[in-house]
């Protein structure tokens, strides 16, 4: 393939052609004072179409360029009958040889390079010469991403979803995904309470019969989100609680009692009473936090006074 350097009419480049587009950046700011100061370092490269030019890569050193108000600029330029795959390569390795890729962008090359392979193997082969994921495993479940809404997108690309996430959100209807992906770039929860909260509304919604939506869109929930009252953290704690209880309501009742009967046993906040897993059981954990030989003596006195509680026996024999 073949690329000649031209100087191009900036009126003429078609940028809403955007087929080979890779990027989700559309932050010119710091480009645009780097170019205003360098220049352009690394030219667009271009596809001669006629009195027009498609784009392969550079859509926003273009756009840049337009900004600054700048008539033509140096391109390399091939021509249309240009081998396609060729081009689709050209487009990736222009990206990935400049800087890393995220999620999306990654996704968007596979899907553009999967349609230059019928063979999965040689999909792998090539993208992993460039700089891409060689893995097929792991180019199938990338590849999806590409066909998630804008708001699933821009969270991943924000850090704020995962992609295990964002492929268990790929599987459930879309306006229950997009439910979903509100409420977590609202609440911004880890990975664990991401995953933990997913479970518990798939499971209360399978038991129940009821489409996700109903389930998030209930008033514990909804009045949770909009409590201006409550940060970030004590808002995921809420709701987690609250889909927990819906989903294990025994389980927490009982949670609840024994959290309510502690409270009135004679040991303090570095003596810690733990029940067994699941409630299952009479096997039970006393952990005992001490920083000098005083505090744990001071625990003796305080396991003596649990044996003799009248509370705690009581209790105990009735598990």
């Amino acid at each position: 393939m073949v690329f000649e350097n031209k100087t191009v009419s900036l009126a003429s480049i078609d940028l809403s052609d955007q087929a080979y587009r890779i990027t989700t950046d559309r932050n010119l700011d710091q480009l645009i004072e780097s170019i205003n100061m360098l220049g352009m370092i690394h030219p667009p490269l271009l596809i001669e179409k006629g009195s027009v030019f498609i784009v392969l890569s550079g859509f926003r050193r273009i756009q840049a360029a337009r900004h600054l108000g700048w008539p033509t600029l140096a391109a390399r330029v091939t021509d249309a009958a240009a081998d396609t795959s060729a081009c689709i390569q050209y487009a990736i390795a222009d990206n990935t040889l400049q800087r890393q890729l995220n999620l999306i962008e990654v996704s968007r090359a596979l899907n553009l390079l999967s349609g230059c392979f019928s063979d999965m193997d040689q999909l792998a082969k090539t993208a992993a010469s460039l700089s891409l994921p060689g893995n097929i495993g792991v180019i199938k479940k990338i590849q999806k991403l590409c066909r998630l809404s804008k708001l699933v997108q821009d969270l991943v690309v924000a850090g704020i979803l995962s992609l295990p996430m964002a492929l268990a959100l790929e599987k459930i209807p879309p306006e229950a995904c997009s439910a979903f992906a509100g409420i977590f770039n609202e609440l911004r929860p880890s990975l664990g309470k991401q995953r933990e909260i997913f479970t518990f509304v798939k499971e209360i919604a399978l038991r129940e019969g009821k489409p996700f939506v109903s389930i998030l869109a209930e008033t514990e929930i909804s009045q949770t989100l909009n409590n201006e009252n409550l940060s970030r953290p004590q808002k995921t704690s809420k709701i987690r609680t609250y889909l927990k209880q819906r989903r294990f309501p025994v389980l927490m009742e009982a949670q609840n009692k024994f959290d309510e009967f502690k409270t009135n046993l004679p040991i303090g906040n570095n003596f810690k009473l733990i029940p067994p897993a699941g409630f299952e059981g009479r096997e039970h954990v006393i952990q005992l936090n001490f920083s000098s030989l005083d505090e744990l003596n001071s625990h003796r006195s305080t396991l003596a006074k649990l044996i003799e509680n009248e509370q705690f026996n009581q209790y105990w024999s009735g598990i």
